[in-house]
C-alpha cells in the first residue's frame, strides 16, 4: 500500500509541473504564435502511460489476493459440506405393490321407460334389493290400450270372414258333388240310349219296325249326349268356384295371422306399462316419482327412471404401472384393504387384464373381482389393492457374495437417485467419506421408493438429495438421517 501511495504522489507532482509549464508566459507566447511543439504531445503521452502502469501495478496484487482468498474459502466450504446418507437395507423376501383402487358394480343397468305416459305408482326406492322380473313401477298409457282393442277387433273380424268363406266353400263343394252325380246319371242314360238305338237299327233292317221308331231313339240319344255335355260343363264351373273359394280361404287365414301378430305386438307394447327389474341387484338411483311424465327411449335427451347395480361380486379397477405389469396374471390372488373395515383384509382375484397400456399414464387397467355376499362393500368406495410379485426377479451381477435369500432387488429412497445425461446414478460414500457416483439399473417405481436391480449392495451408504454441484471424489461430512 505504501508503494502505491508513493507512485500516486510522484504522478501527481509530474502532472502539476507539466501544467505549470504549459501555463507559463513563454508557452503561451509559443501557443499564440502558431502550432504547439511536438515535445508537448510526447510529454502528455508519457504521462498517461506512466499513470496507466502505476494503476495496474496497484490493482493486480489486490485482485490476485482476492482470488486466492475466494479459492481458499470455496475449498474450505466444499470440504466442510454436510450430506445426509441412508444405508442400503437387505432386500425383503417378498416384493409387493400396493395401489389405490375404486370399487364398482359388476354390472350397472340404467332403466328407461319403453312407452309414453304418466307414472302411476313406484314400488321401490334407492337401496332396495330386487330380483329379476320384480315389478318396479307402472305407467298409465291409454293409447296402448286402444291399440290392443283395435287389434283384437281386427282379429275377430278376420276370423269371422274366414268362417264365412269356409261356409261358402262348403256349399260350392256340395254343388260340385250334385253336378257330378247328374253327370254320372246322364252317362248311364246315354249308354242305354245307344243300346236302344242299336237294337232298333237291327229291327229296321229286319223290317220288324218302322224307321220312324228308330229315328225317335236317335233323338233320345242326341238329347242324352247334349245333357251330359251341359252337366260336365256345370261340374267344371262348380270346381272352378271351389278353387277360387279355397284361395279366398287361404287369404283370409293369412289375414288372421297378420291381425294375430298385430295383436301380439300391441299386447307386448301394453306390457311396457309395467316396469320390471332386468336382473338381480340394488337400486342405486331414482329420478322419477308418481305422476311424472315419462317418454319412450334411452338417448341422452330421455331421463332414466332408475339405475340398478349388481353388487355381488364387485369389481375393483386398478391402474398398474408399466414396471409391474408382467406380474399381473388372470386368476392370481390379491389382497384388498378398506380402512373403514378396521383393517380387515379381503381376498380378491384378478379377473381381467387390459391388452395394452395407456399411452398417457403408462399404466395397464386391471379388473379385480371381490365377493360381496353380505353387501358390506359399496360401489364407489376407495380401497387399496396389494399385488404380490413373488421372487421371480433375481438381481444380476451386482452382489454375487450375497446369500441366495438376498438375491433380490433392493429398494432405496427415490430422493437418492441422480439423473445425468449418461443415465441414472446414485452417490455412494466410501470409507473416507468421499463421493463416488455409481450407475444403477432401475426396476419398479413404488412412489417414495424405487427398486434397483444392479449397481448397489447391502450396507452401502447412499447420499440423500444429492446437490447438482456435488463432485466425484469430493470429501464431505456425512451424517445418518
Amino acid at each position: 500500500m505504501m508503494s502505491e501511495t508513493l507512485c500516486q504522489a510522484k504522478l501527481d507532482s509530474e502532472m502539476k509541473a507539466e501544467q505549470e509549464s504549459l501555463e507559463s508566459p513563454a508557452s503561451l507566447n509559443r501557443s499564440s504564435g502558431g502550432r504547439p511543439p511536438k515535445i508537448l504531445y510526447v510529454a502528455i503521452a508519457a504521462g498517461l502511460l506512466t499513470f496507466a502502469l502505476l494503476l495496474l501495478a496497484g490493482l493486480l496484487p489486490r485482485l490476485s489476493t482476492e482470488a486466492e482468498l475466494n479459492q481458499a474459502h470455496g475449498a474450505e466450504t466444499m470440504s466442510n459440506r454436510k450430506v445426509a446418507f441412508t444405508l442400503v437395507q437387505p432386500p425383503v423376501g417378498e416384493t409387493a405393490l400396493t395401489l389405490p383402487a375404486s370399487l364398482e358394480p359388476i354390472q350397472e343397468i340404467p332403466i328407461f321407460a319403453r312407452c309414453d305416459g304418466y307414472l302411476v305408482q313406484r314400488f321401490v326406492d334407492i337401496g332396495d334389493r330386487v330380483k329379476a322380473g320384480q315389478l318396479l313401477a307402472t305407467i298409465d298409457a291409454p293409447e296402448l290400450d286402444r291399440q290392443v282393442e283395435q287389434a283384437e277387433a281386427d282379429l275377430h273380424q278376420s276370423q269371422a270372414q274366414v268362417k264365412a268363406v269356409e261356409a261358402e266353400l262348403a256349399r260350392a263343394r256340395a254343388v260340385v258333388s250334385t253336378s257330378e252325380a247328374a253327370v254320372r246319371k246322364l252317362q248311364a242314360n246315354l249308354t242305354f240310349s245307344r243300346q236302344q238305338l242299336a237294337r232298333y237299327s237291327e229291327l229296321v233292317q229286319e223290317g220288324a219296325i218302322s224307321r220312324e221308331m228308330k229315328d225317335e231313339k236317335q233323338r233320345d240319344l242326341d238329347s242324352d249326349l247334349a245333357g251330359l255335355e251341359a252337366a260336365q260343363a256345370e261340374v267344371a264351373a262348380n270346381q272352378a268356384q271351389v278353387a277360387a273359394l279355397n284361395e279366398k280361404v287361404a287369404v283370409s287365414k293369412a289375414a288372421v295371422g297378420s291381425y294375430r301378430a298385430a295383436l301380439g305386438r300391441a299386447l307386448s307394447q301394453q306390457s311396457f306399462k309395467t316396469v320390471k327389474a332386468p336382473a338381480d341387484g340394488v337400486i342405486v338411483s331414482r329420478n322419477i316419482d308418481a305422476g311424472s311424465l315419462v317418454s319412450e327411449g334411452s338417448d341422452n335427451a330421455k331421463k332414466e327412471l332408475m339405475r340398478l347395480a349388481k353388487t355381488d361380486p364387485l369389481r375393483v379397477m386398478v391402474a398398474v404401472p408399466q414396471s409391474f405389469y408382467r406380474h399381473i396374471k388372470v386368476g392370481s390372488k390379491v389382497q384388498l384393504n378398506i380402512n373403514e373395515l378396521s383393517g380387515k383384509k379381503l381376498q380378491a382375484v384378478v379377473a381381467k387384464v387390459a391388452g395394452g397400456l395407456d399411452a398417457s399414464s403408462r399404466t395397464m387397467l386391471t379388473e379385480v373381482h371381490v365377493a360381496n355376499d353380505g353387501g358390506i362393500l359399496k360401489p364407489g368406495m376407495y380401497a387399496t389393492v396389494k399385488f404380490e410379485a413373488g421372487v421371480d426377479r433375481p438381481r444380476a451381477k451386482n452382489a454375487p457374495h450375497l446369500a441366495s435369500n438376498e438375491n433380490r432387488p433392493f429398494r432405496i429412497p427415490a430422493s437418492s437417485l441422480v439423473v445425468k445425461p449418461e443415465g441414472l446414478f446414485v452417490a455412494k460414500l466410501n470409507d473416507g467419506d468421499k463421493v463416488h457416483f455409481e450407475k444403477v439399473v432401475l426396476g419398479r417405481d413404488f412412489g417414495k421408493q424405487i427398486e434397483i436391480l444392479d449397481g448397489i449392495a447391502s450396507g452401502e451408504r447412499l447420499v440423500l438429495d444429492p446437490d447438482v454441484d456435488l463432485k466425484e471424489g469430493q470429501k464431505v461430512e456425512a451424517f445418518s438421517k
